[in-house]
């Protein structure tokens, strides 16, 4: 049972512990560190990698919805695709939602 859902259960750990430790800064550290993972263009230009990986697990308010959710989706998904697949399917995402969302703002930025 704990390999079988291995990856829902390190990712959902692994957003409790930064949304616990997020709780536990002040809010000008809290600014700081959401603007630092944010995934904007400005961001994604100098430091691509850091946003990316810290965006997945930094989420302001909501906090009770969010594990849920994430409990739902990768719990489900992990049940049908197993462990490397669900990995690779939200790293993917991940990485696809955010080069098409920010290359749009790119483009508009661009064209004026």
């Amino acid at each position: 049972m704990r390999h079988r859902y291995a990856f829902a259960a390190a990712y959902l750990g692994g957003f409790l512990a930064v949304e616990l430790a997020y709780a536990q800064l002040t809010p000008a550290a809290q600014a700081r560190l959401i603007a630092w993972a944010s995934t904007n263009v400005a961001n994604l230009e100098h430091e691509p990698a850091g946003p990316l990986l810290l965006s997945a697990f930094v989420t302001p308010g909501y906090f009770a919805t969010w594990p849920a959710l994430i409990a739902l989706a990768a719990f489900g998904a992990n049940r049908a695709l197993g462990n490397a697949r669900t990995a690779l399917v939200c790293l993917a995402g991940h990485v696809i939602g955010t080069l098409v969302s920010e290359g749009i703002v790119a483009c508009r930025i661009d064209a004026g």
